[in-house]
């Protein structure tokens, strides 16, 4: 049975015909050794013209559509399909790789581009939002990462002549991306009236900003900036597929088959038609072009080269060619020369030279071919038709010599007879035809067995059987010629088969995989000569296996190249070669055949390096020829460390339970233990599963691991200490070359691997996120720097990491079969060697990737597991340990020679401590009176233990099988123990000698206890449900406890010895009498009244609080009580220990919790004295030792453990601003909505009303009026062309904190509002602003490193974190030039809360939103995310770095501190611990300082500032403030703390405090602010100054010497701002807001000049005519009229109840017009004095008044409506005027109307939802500006009637703008926002004149 090994000989791939031309462009380039690069299928092509010899890259494992060459010309970086598609960087030189970049893309590449330097890769992927992403190629890692656009991207590039610049067009776009920090930013190309928007297919970019680009319709556009500035039309007839840039210029290439060369300007040099010189043809079309000096290289769609001279641009010269569109199915062989025939459905049929690697002949048929034959003779040549005809051509010449159409269906396969009379022509009809060659073709028979198509056809060597496979997967045969067909075996047995391509018979059994779907092989031809057989699939590969094979499943080796489905497969006349054709990449292989004589002295051809292994591969019947393995290694392979939770996904399990368990809590939950336990010792030492985990350090202690916990073990002491950083077992573990440092790696979801130090047991690093399930080996490099660590999911993935930064370098899936060990090469950083079952590999590093080659084997050993591996002493040498026990000696890759060495595996193995073996240990006793335990296991022994300092086991004995539970009676002297069959035995406890022996269950034993006192019963619980109690002295059974309905848990007696309390697997709680076993019931209450001789109990009132929140998912498996009743332990499924105080009421208790164990805690159980607590691991097979720690004298040392599941109830109390701030919903500006709520038809959308005369356009008429009366304005009008934002009044203080900082020694402050980050002179009060965030800026920070002086970092609202540009992000910039330094786009969905500098300055902290509230840090110069977390499951408020630190930093929030330490790439973190001072609670924290020797101090919600040590509570500084401490500052120079809160002002009080370094003293400051209570929300120390925000949105600055306030700073505390008014003749304005006052702002002097409380919220607001007086409109609907020298009150009316919308005074002063939402308009006489009476009032107005305006000679009044309706009135009686002609000749005194057909232009596309909310028209009357929801200011040109008229934006406020005003004289624009409460002051810059 040969076919249990591959065969030996082996294929070669020599060339490969085609190019792919078709859905891929620019794939053409010439390398810098003149060669030619390309790709076709799955193989990346280095062609020498010189040579004609081809070079193939293999690195790919499934199509290529996407090349690009690196700047240097030798590298090439490809990129391929697929469902997890990678990039690969090669070496077109040595075709070896050098790169692979992975895991960010799905479904494919689609276009690659290197940057000038060639340092930075740009790749654009296939899947729905064509993801761009920018790579650092060299190290493999990703810099940053966009949506690119909804649909398809056809090119990018960088521009060479800008950094960071880059351009990518595609369907209907250009976008001009820029890259900053690790944000990827994007601008549309703005098309304009230059040219029409369309699909752009290729670009280059040029100098000055220049890009050309070349689009659908053949024309090219030539952009400036993101600008169309003008297009070359016509540069071709159709598509311009291909633009290069070289020296010289640019050469494009387009589907109307020209090239056109341009020079560097794009002026056109000349033209190149292909389809008009000698090779060309009709419907050429060129894909690809690339231009090096005087040669210009093309690509056709139809899978053509050609090379153009341009001195003889007519000749060009075909270098390769290939079939086009369709499939390629036809392949046939000539019989006597070296020719192959193909044919396709591009209706060709081409013959290819095999010697010369070239085509010779072609002819195109009229149908689409799919088969092909070639009579023995050679001279004709029969091809089958798609159409189901055939036609036989002469090789010769190529004529035609018949055409037969017989058939309907396509003819899938023909053959000759070998004597060459007989023509079987097999078609998807399911016959097959049989003709006579001589009789010109005639049919002679015809077989009709097949019920399916046919596949394949075989004449026997006589010509006189026909055997034929149909796609049933049916194997007929047929006499020949007549076609009858054959039944019997026997008459078929003898036959020789001419040859043999059929995919079902028993020869070919072996080729099918054990499982396998039937028609997955599509073709197969044998070799008889040298016993080969060669198939081809539809997965791309071609494999070779040996002939005949006659067993399912045999071994193969297998090639791939092809793409998707390899179609036909045939080896040449002389079994020189093998042809395969693939059927979608149009493309033909030839490969060369490498019989097995040759490969002995062939050691050169080395397995071709490829990241899918191309050499052969094992299959599926794999074991057969393997001697038996191991019984040990079969245990190890089959050990899977699956969970079914996962301690990483407690948090989520307990938030889904915290909902179940709100109504639970109604109880007062006892505080948890004051006991705490710390681990003491452990027996046990994990060898089971692990090898070479034992290590000594350098100071002589052993390093091992057992269950989670990390063991460092002092054999002269004979003590133990732990590393308890893991929270699952721990599988491997390594120790640093250099240092005592440990690496250890452990089980999980997403596990991970720590390295420690051991002297301080402190983790250094922890590396996560790239395995699954487990880590199972790792190794650190020879110098340190390197770890390489292998997973335990499938593919087991092996990652090398730079564990100091935590990076991950490479990684890649290591083999399907389970992997041991991993070694690095001490001699070369780069390389690595993997063994594992069946394998042996050897790895080097290639960027992100690795690549590995399998050991060689050869003819020297049969395919072994491997057990370990090491390194010799040089490069090159390996050796290897394998379970047979043999050591194979390896050189490079290949196996030089193997030593018998070991008689069973070889491992390796020390022995120090002793454990019990296998199976799970359950059975734990104590003894009564000695610090002694027993445990009893599955592995069949009794163990004693000695718990004293000396640590050692004591006795073992074995038992005839396991047991599960032990006791001592209560004397010490006999020992009971329960086994697994249901027998008992009693021992003596000293020698472990049998005294007694019963055997009454068949079930286990699952628990056995003696009586209290004298020990006379002894009670035994078994899995069948009952309890047998047996009187000890006379060794009988006297009673049987019955009625549990589940097996029996848990037993106790009380101390009487009259009561057993029962636990059943049915969570029953059950109570019988003894000796005799009545069942009693005890009500719950009682149950704790009665005296319990122990309690191990888990069920009952008195322990309802040890079942977790999780319980459904979570057994707690043993309990056991103190013997002073004081504290109950537990162990349960998770591997915790619990202490709980006794007895604990109410559900889910307060608790300490320890990690230790691995999966399940078996067994807890006290010492006689409770001075220790021994616990047992299930499956980890560790006894556990650990210290009780009475209450009394812990104060020494802090303990370790976590605190409870849930938090407390009380969080300190109540705050309204907290809650303001943490329920705060943030909307992200593009998905605003209208403020308003208005109804009915946009005006863009509504049907204009044709007008009752449209007058002639020449007319008599006089000229129609100025729409627009034109005031104080000089006589020529100078249009608006710009705003520029000069001053702001407001700052975000009523939801944001910390957010105020000196800068400049005090000269300047920075703060923020609505987008925009101020700069604030303090001494002018001049501003400057940074406009980049594209929405509400959050927080705000300042570095305080000298390095990076005037650094700021803000953070910004955002959407989902998709990192496209609405993503929430981070700016870094300079405050002074406004200069961007970095954009961090982040993963905090809706937004980024936090942010804060490390010490050095380099690092940035953040904080989200998102439900998580995600921690993570940046190095944010390189935009690198470091490490990110989930940061607590309620909102995070907070977080800062020490400033003496960048690895510590606190959070804090909503019942929350957190103490978190950055170790490499992880995040640890330690909850503040409370339990240290009496009645400490958790309570909401707001603020955090710091203080000297790790002091830190949080700021709470009900005043109190608490003080940490390290994580431990040790002080409280009660009422430091009357309210919350919202904010909180550390002075770096002296250590002072400023701490701000909400307080009512009072003599002594004051909401600003400043304190010593200790906060033990301090001095309050009062801010005379006139308010009932300040609030502060951020303090910042300058020198002798304090800066102080409020949520009034006041800044002040105080001095400390003499307490002197001096606001900066002024803004309206609550929006929205819905009045503004600017002053007839000054530059002054009035705003009216929510907040129920209105002010006075002096744009000059850039202050507040005065402010009016009204004691309403105020909604308008307007100047009379003269400015003499004031009208101020109500929420309420009263209005006021003051005089603006006194502000005195002249009148006030409230005749509606409804809120005042807008107020008008009539420009001769006369008539006051108030419209309201009560849909009315009243008019008030002034000059009847300040009575103030309705005169009258408009009727009928639809909906609620939004805006008012006077016409010029104060007769009418224009009302815009809420239901997009505007109206003309007649004053003052209020009728209503229709006639549009009269309202048209109407010329207004002012105009804010955002409805009437003069300013539709001003509705945009986009508002759906979000409404244009004000408008104004500048007093020169021609200029207009609006605000809508979007926070948009736009102005426009007035009037502008047209839809979607043009106009320039301007972003700065958040989203809703509602009101906007000119000031006189047109110099200004005032802007008043909705959310932000703040107002933009813009400068009008005018056009010259």
């Amino acid at each position: 049975m040969a076919a249990r090994s591959a065969p030996s000989c082996h294929l070669r791939l020599e060339w490969v015909y085609g190019y792919r031309g078709h859905q891929c462009r620019n794939n053409l380039y010439y390398t810098a050794a003149k060669e030619i690069v390309y790709f076709v299928a799955g193989v990346g092509v280095v062609y020498s013209p010189r040579e004609h010899r081809q070079k193939f890259y293999r690195g790919h494992s499934d199509d290529i559509i996407s090349l690009a060459l690196h700047p240097e010309r030798v590298l090439v970086a490809t990129g391929q399909v697929g469902k997890e598609p990678y990039i690969c960087i090669w070496d077109s030189y040595t075709v070896q790789t050098i790169s692979v970049l992975k895991d960010v893309h799905t479904h494919g590449i689609a276009c690659l581009a290197f940057d000038l330097d060639g340092q930075r890769l740009v790749s654009v992927g296939l899947d729905s939002k064509n993801a761009v992403c920018v790579w650092d190629w060299k190290r493999g890692k990703m810099l940053s990462m966009a949506p690119g656009h909804t649909d398809r991207i056809f090119d990018i590039s960088w521009d060479l002549y800008q950094p960071n610049k880059l351009v990518s067009c595609g369907v209907k776009h250009i976008k001009f991306w820029s890259l900053c920090g690790n944000a990827l930013t994007p601008k549309r190309g703005v098309f304009g009236k230059t040219g029409d928007l369309q699909t752009i297919l290729c670009l280059a970019c040029a100098r000055d900003e220049l890009t050309y680009s070349g689009a659908l319709n053949g024309d090219i556009y030539v952009w400036k900036g993101i600008n169309l500035i003008r297009t070359i039309q016509g540069a071709h007839a159709a598509g311009i597929f291909s633009m290069n840039a070289c020296e010289e210029g640019f050469a494009t290439g387009g589907r109307d088959g020209c090239i056109r060369l341009w020079d560097l300007t794009f002026k056109p040099i000349t033209v190149i038609d292909l389809r008009e010189t000698d090779q060309g043809y009709k419907g050429l079309s060129v894909r690809s072009v690339c231009w090096r000096g005087d040669h210009i290289l093309v690509g056709t769609q139809d899978s053509e080269i050609f090379e153009i001279v341009v001195q003889e641009r007519n000749k060009p010269f075909l270098i390769m060619q290939g079939h086009c569109e369709g499939e390629l199915w036809a392949l046939a062989v000539h019989p006597t020369k070296p020719l192959a025939v193909t044919g396709s459905d591009d209706r060709s049929v081409r013959i290819w030279s095999l010697v010369d690697h070239a085509l010779i002949a072609r002819c195109n048929m009229e149908e689409p071919i799919r088969c092909a034959a070639v009579n023995a003779d050679g001279i004709h040549l029969a091809l089958g038709m798609k159409d189901g005809s055939f036609t036989v051509l002469r090789v010769r010449d190529m004529t035609e010599v018949v055409h037969i159409k017989d058939r309907k269906e396509a003819i899938h396969e023909l053959k000759y007879s070998p004597d060459g009379t007989y023509l079987a022509v097999g078609c998807n009809d399911s016959s097959v035809d049989i003709y006579g060659v001589a009789q010109r073709y005639k049919k002679v028979g015809e077989c009709l067995g097949s019920l399916s198509f046919i596949t394949h056809l075989d004449w026997s060597s006589d010509s006189r059987y026909l055997q034929t496979n149909d796609g049933n997967g049916k194997r007929l045969f047929y006499r020949m010629p007549g076609g009858k067909e054959v039944t019997s075996t026997e008459e078929i047995k003898g036959v020789h088969w001419a040859s043999w391509t059929c995919v079902s018979g028993l020869e070919v059994n072996g080729i099918w995989p054990k499982y396998s779907d039937i028609n997955d092989i599509n073709s197969v031809d044998g070799n008889y000569v040298g016993q080969v057989l060669v198939t081809a699939d539809d997965y791309g590969i071609i494999k070779l296996f040996r002939y005949p094979c006659l067993r399912k499943g045999a071994k193969f080796r297998k090639y791939i190249g092809h793409s998707a489905h390899v179609t036909n497969v045939r080896w040449s006349h002389d079994y020189q070669w093998v042809i395969s054709i693939g059927g979608a990449d149009h493309s033909v292989f030839q490969w060369k055949f490498i019989p097995e004589r040759k490969l002995k002295d062939a050691l050169h051809i080395a397995p071709q390096e490829s990241l899918a292994d191309s050499n052969s591969d094992e299959s599926d019947s794999d074991l057969s020829d393997v001697p038996e393995l191991d019984s040990e290694i079969e245990q190890e392979t089959q050990l899977t460390y699956r969970r079914q939770v996962y301690k990483e996904d407690l948090p989520q399990l307990k938030e889904q339970c915290k909902e179940k368990q709100k109504s639970a809590t109604s109880k007062r939950r006892e505080r948890a233990p004051g006991n705490s336990i710390r681990l003491h010792f452990v027996h046990g030492y994990r060898g089971y599963d692990c090898r070479s985990n034992l290590f000594y350090t350098q100071i002589g202690e052993i390093v091992y691991h057992v269950a989670a916990v990390g063991v460092i073990y002092n054999r002269q002491q004979n003590t133990q200490r732990f590393y308890m950083g893991h929270d699952d077992d721990i599988l491997c573990l390594t120790i640093h070359p250099l240092k005592d440092y440990v690496a250890t790696g452990q089980v999980g979801r997403d596990p991970s691997i720590h390295i420690w130090d051991t002297e301080t047991i402190k983790p250094l690093s922890i590396l996560k996120g790239h395995h699954q399930f487990g880590v199972s080996a790792i190794d650190f490099s020879a110098d340190g720097k390197r770890l390489v660590s292998v997973g335990i999911d499938d593919s087991h993935t092996i990652v090398l990491w730079d564990w100091k930064k935590g990076e991950k370098l490479s990684i890649t899936r290591g083999s399907k079969d389970k992997i041991f060990v991993v070694k690095m090469n001490p001699y070369v950083p780069d390389k690595l060697i993997t063994a594992g079952i069946k394998h042996m590999k050897f790895w080097r590093k290639a960027g992100g990737g690795l690549i590995g080659r399998k050991g060689y084997i050869g003819t020297l050993g049969k395919n072994d597991t491997m057990m370990c591996a090491v390194y010799g002493w040089t490069e090159e040498m390996a050796f290897s340990g394998t379970s047979t026990g043999d050591v194979c000696i390896w050189r490079d890759i290949f196996l030089v020679k193997t030593v018998k060495a070991h008689d069973g595996p070889v491992f390796s193995m020390h022995a120090l401590e002793k454990g019990h073996m296998e199976g799970e240990v359950w059975g734990l006793a104590t003894h009564p009176y000695l610090p002694i335990c027993a445990t009893v296991s599955d592995d069949k022994t009794l163990r004693i233990w000695d718990l004293s300092p000396s640590h050692c086991m004591l006795a073992v004995r074995k038992l005839k099988k396991g047991g599960r539970c032990c006791c001592f009676s209560p004397d010490g002297k006999v020992l009971a123990v329960g086994l697994n069959d249901g027998s008992f035995l009693m021992a003596n406890a000293d020698t472990l000698e049998d005294l007694v022996s019963f055997h009454h269950r068949k079930d286990m034993i699952s628990d056995i206890r003696f009586s209290p006192g004298s020990g006379k019963y002894l009670a035994v619980a078994s899995h069948d449900s009952f309890i047998d109690i047996y009187n000890v002295m006379s060794s009988k059974r006297v009673g049987i406890c019955k009625g549990a309905t589940s097996y029996i848990t848990h037993i106790d007696w009380d101390i009487r010895g009259k009561l057993l309390q029962v636990n059943t697997g049915a969570k029953e709680q059950l109570f019988f009498e003894a000796p005799r076993g009545k069942k009693q019931t005890i009500p719950s209450m009682e149950v704790e009244k009665i005296a319990w001789a122990s309690w191990t109990s888990v069920l009952g009132l008195c322990c309802e609080g040890i079942w977790p929140v999780i319980g459904e998912v979570t057994d707690v498996t043993a309990s056991c009580l103190t013997n002073d009743k004081m504290v109950l332990a537990t162990g349960d499924d998770l591997g915790f220990v619990k202490l709980f105080r006794y007895p604990t009421k109410g559900k889910f208790g307060k608790f300490k919790r320890y990690v230790a164990h691995s999966t399940h805690v078996t067994n807890v159980r006290w010492t006689y004295d409770d001075s220790m607590l021994v616990t047992l691991g299930g499956t980890d097979m560790s006894l556990m030792v650990w210290s009780n720690e009475m209450e009394a004298y812990r104060e020494k040392r802090p303990c370790d453990s976590e605190e409870s599941d849930i938090d407390s109830e009380e969080d300190g109390g109540y705050d309204s601003d907290v809650t303001k701030e943490n329920e705060i919903s943030y909307t992200i500006r593009a998905l605003s909505t209208n403020i308003r709520p208005m109804f009915g038809i946009k005006p863009h959308l509504q049907q204009k009303e044709p007008s009752v005369d449209e007058r002639p356009p020449v007319s008599r008429a006089p000229p129609q009026p100025e729409k627009l009366q034109t005031n104080n304005v000089g006589k020529k009008k100078r249009p608006i062309e710009d705003l520029v934002l000069e001053l702001v009044f407001g700052y975000r203080g009523r939801d944001c904190r910390n957010n105020v900082h000196y800068l400049n020694d005090g000269d300047d402050i920075i703060y923020h509002t609505a987008s925009i980050g101020i700069l604030h002179n303090v001494a002018t009060g001049s501003q400057s602003f940074y406009q980049e965030h594209n929405d509400d800026i959050l927080c705000l920070t300042v570095n305080q490193h000298p390095k990076f002086i005037n650094i700021v970092a803000t953070g910004q609202v955002g959407d989902s974190a998709d990192m496209s540009a609405t993503a929430p992000s981070i700016h870094i910039w300079d405050a002074m030039n406004k200069q961007t330094l970095s954009i961090l786009r982040c993963y905090h969905s809706k937004g980024v809360c936090s942010v804060s500098f490390s010490a050095t300055g380099k690092l940035l902290l953040s904080v989200g939103l998102d439900p998580e509230h995600t921690i993570t840090i940046w190095r944010w110069q390189e935009g690198a995310k470091i490490a990110s977390r989930a940061g607590h499951n309620q909102r995070i408020f907070v977080a800062e770095f020490r400033p003496d630190s960048d690895t510590q930093f606190v959070s804090v929030g909503v019942k929350h501190v957190k103490f978190w330490t950055l170790a490499g790439r992880a995040l640890l973190s330690k909850k503040g611990l409370l339990s240290t001072l009496e009645d400490a609670r958790m309570q909401t924290m707001l603020a955090i300082a710091f203080g000297a020797n790790n002091l830190t101090f949080t700021g709470t919600i009900s005043g109190d500032v608490c003080v940490w040590k390290d994580h431990i509570l040790c002080r409280i500084v009660a009422r430091a403030h009357n309210g919350p401490v919202f904010a909180m500052y550390t002075t770096l120079r002296d250590g002072l703390i400023v701490t701000g809160g909400k307080e009512r002002p009072s003599k002594e009080g004051g909401a600003v405090k400043l304190w010593d370094q200790e906060l033990r003293r301090c001095r309050a400051f009062r801010l005379e602010t006139g308010q009932a209570t300040d609030c502060v929300r951020s303090v910042c120390r300058g020198k002798g100054k304090i800066l102080v925000g409020t949520r009034n949105a006041e800044i002040i600055e105080v001095g400390e010497k003499n307490a002197a306030c001096n606001i900066l700073v002024n803004g309206h505390v609550d929006g929205p701002i819905w009045g503004l008014a600017t002053h007839p003749s000054r530059d002054f304005f009035l705003s009216a807001a929510e907040d129920g006052t209105v002010r006075l702002w002096d744009i000059a002097d850039k202050k507040m000049l005065n402010k009016v409380n009204l004691g309403h919220a105020a909604r308008t607001v307007c100047y009379s005519p003269e400015g003499d007086m004031v009208a101020i409109g109500m929420k309420n609907g009263e209005f006021i009229i003051l005089l603006v020298s006194s502000l005195k009150i002249w009148g006030k009316k409230r005749d509606r109840r409804c809120p005042i919308h807008d107020i008008r005074f009539s420009p001769d002063s006369q008539y006051l017009a108030v419209g309201s939402s009560e849909n009315s308009v009243d008019f008030y006489d002034l000059t009847l004095g300040p009575t103030l009476n309705r005169i009258s009032y408009c009727k009928d107005i639809p909906s609620f008044v939004i805006q008012m305006d006077f016409s010029a000679d104060s007769r009418y009044l224009q009302v815009s409506s809420g239901c997009y309706k505007r109206h003309v009135y007649e004053v003052p009686s209020g009728k209503h005027l229709m006639d549009h002609a009269a309202i048209d000749r109407i010329t207004w005194a002012t105009w804010t109307s955002i409805l009437g057909d003069e300013v539709l232009g001003i509705w945009s596309r986009h508002a759906e939802k979000a409404d244009v909310n004000c408008a104004c028209v500048s007093h020169s009357g021609i200029s207009l500006v609006t605000g809508d929801d979007f926070g948009m200011v736009k102005l426009f040109d007035f009037p502008c009637p047209e839809k979607f008229a043009k106009h320039k934006r301007f972003l700065g406020h958040s989203p809703h703008v509602t009101n906007i005003r000119f000031t006189s004289g047109d110099r200004h624009v005032v802007s008043a926002g909705g959310d932000d409460c703040s107002l933009f002051v813009w400068k009008c810059v005018h056009m010259p004149h």
